[in-house]
């Protein structure tokens, strides 16, 4: 059997929040490597359009 296994590797650590509307979300920083760490939020997706609908979207904060 060819079948290959797969390793697990911590990229980051998420947290649950609250917007100022009581929308739960998750926020954190992920470590990229080379590329640095970001900041993220994962938001839980509330009317899914059809089947192929993502369950939630990621989210990079970018500075201004």
């Amino acid at each position: 059997g060819g079948e290959k296994k797969m390793a697990l590797r911590k990229l980051g650590a998420l947290w649950k929040k609250s917007d100022k509307h009581g929308k739960d979300y998750l926020a954190g920083q992920l470590d990229l490597g080379v590329l640095g760490k970001v900041q993220i939020a994962v938001f839980q997706t509330t009317e899914k359009q059809n089947e192929q609908s993502p369950d939630a979207t990621i989210h990079m904060f970018e500075e201004d």
